[in-house]
């Protein structure tokens, strides 16, 4: 499983008055996993009651419970499960109230470094096995086991298109 380490620009402070403060500057994320997403997601959840567009004799409308999701809860829910250490002390999940003390600097590279993770496993099992673009080498032959690029990507999406056609032809 990958990781990777995020520096952070401002830190958290951590620790009491008796015992002292440290600041943490650093933190360890890794992949998400499917349980992170699902973990998540049921954090992100909340039922509320929605109209159906019907209505009673009162001109009341009708109502019905329904679960609704908060994408950006989901995604933070998501991201605090990824980290896994925060300095020394171990955090898996990062409680939420911890969280919310980092400063909008740090909770904007922590959510870049977790983006990134979740985005390269994708890109890998897209990329592996497919020979470049050009077609002169093969990056698994060749021990390369760097990420695509977006733009290697979207390189390849666009041959493949031209080769199979507007409506995704398969070649006979």
């Amino acid at each position: 499983m990958r990781t990777t380490t995020v520096k952070l620009e401002d830190g958290l402070k951590l620790g009491d008055a008796k015992l002292g403060y440290v600041t943490v500057t650093e933190l360890v994320l890794r992949e998400p996993m499917a349980a992170d997403y699902l973990d998540a997601l049921e954090q992100s959840e909340r039922a509320v009651l929605a109209p159906t567009g019907e209505f009673d004799e009162h001109g009341n409308p009708h109502l019905v419970p329904t679960l609704l999701v908060s994408a950006p809860l989901l995604d933070i829910h998501t991201m605090r499960r990824q980290i896994t250490q925060f300095g020394d002390i171990p955090a898996d999940p990062l409680p939420i109230e911890q969280l919310r003390q980092l400063s909008d600097a740090d909770l904007e590279l922590i959510r870049v470094a977790a983006e990134l993770l979740a985005q390269r496993a994708p890109v890998e099992v897209v990329q592996r096995g497919r020979p470049d673009t050009a077609g002169d080498r093969d990056p698994q032959a060749d021990g390369d086991t760097d990420i695509a690029s977006d733009d290697d990507l979207n390189r390849t999406t666009t041959h493949d298109h031209q080769r199979n056609g507007a409506m995704g032809e398969r070649d006979s």
